[in-house]
């Protein structure tokens, strides 16, 4: 027969087990494997291991992924940046309450899936609200967080087209196709400065469709070659990548009296040999500088302090 005292550590037990398990529905350990999720529960994510609840309200979103150094470090691995798929093209929105990326399983198709900061905790990584289950990729929030453009084959299309979602009332929109002229001709990866204007990627190098008295011009050349563009905000310095086959090396190029400089590769910090490194953006706060990597079968996004490119801009 159970005695008393018996009974009275069993229920303690019990009310010790059901409370750890609350502490634990808001955390995350990132030293785990995380397979390709369709879960939309909440997560806590830091660079150590696990973060407790009551840190919550006093930590800013971006912190919970740790700080990047001067040297690149995976971002946020085994939740955004996994070993079993394919990673690239991240953008956060500007106030740092979502980041979408494109996810790619080995032997599948390219999906846009996101994260949000809903409630003190990241959401599990998901098929994105704007994404449908087919062939999209690299989308691209605009500065004021107002836009996001993606690559897309949906509408039975057999070639990517470009389609934009707006930001309204707290929400993404049903995606459009986009009429700002990225769809008339080959394109891919854009990035727009602060001003509107749209680089992207185009048949023969990066192209621009300026935007002038709110209408979108003519696409035009840049004379520069390469591929994935990044603008700053202020037009005044562009990230491409250059390369072929199983290299490709990021390369910065400034704005000078009104020309493009000569493409000036960056250092070996960021561009590791005979691997491919792709899809440069700097967070609109300028703070953050993203990369991908591909190297040995795998394909990560990367972070670094964006002071990095300080060093090419003097």
């Amino acid at each position: 027969m159970m005695k008393i005292s018996d009974f009275n550590r069993i229920i303690v037990f019990l009310a010790l087990f059901l409370l750890a398990t609350l502490v634990l529905a808001c955390s995350f350990d990132v030293t785990s494997t995380v397979e390709t999720p369709t879960s939309t529960s909440l997560t806590i994510i830091t660079t150590s291991t696990t973060q407790s609840v009551e840190t919550i309200t006093t930590i800013p979103n971006i912190s919970f992924f740790g700080e990047p150094s001067l040297t690149p470090e995976i971002f946020a691995p085994n939740f955004i940046s996994t070993d079993m798929n394919y990673e690239f093209a991240g953008t956060f929105s500007a106030d740092y309450n979502s980041f979408f990326f494109t996810r790619r399983a080995p032997g599948g198709t390219n999906r846009i899936f996101y994260t949000e900061f809903v409630d003190g905790c990241w959401s599990l990584p998901a098929l994105s609200p704007i994404s449908r289950d087919l062939d999209e990729f690299e989308p691209y929030i605009t500065p004021d967080g107002k836009t996001i453009f993606f690559g897309s084959m949906r509408d039975g299309r057999s070639e990517y087209a470009f389609y934009q979602s707006d930001f309204v009332n707290g929400s993404w929109q049903t995606p459009i196709y986009s009429e700002t002229g990225l769809n008339q001709g080959f394109s891919m990866y854009v990035s727009v400065s602060s001003s509107g204007n749209i680089y992207f990627t185009g048949t023969n190098g990066i192209y621009v469709i300026r935007k002038l008295d709110g209408e979108f011009q003519p696409r035009v050349s840049t004379g520069v070659s390469g591929r994935h563009p990044y603008i700053a905000l202020d037009e005044s310095y562009m990230l491409i990548d250059r390369g072929s086959g199983n290299a490709s090396y990021i390369y910065i190029t400034r704005k000078q009296n009104g020309y493009w400089s000569t493409p000036v590769k960056l250092g070996p910090e960021i561009n590791q040999l005979w691997a491919e490194q792709i899809c440069s953006s700097v967070t609109p706060d300028g703070k953050y500088f993203f990369f991908s990597r591909y190297v040995e079968g795998t394909s990560n996004i990367y972070w670094v302090d964006a002071s990095y490119l300080d060093q090419y801009l003097l």
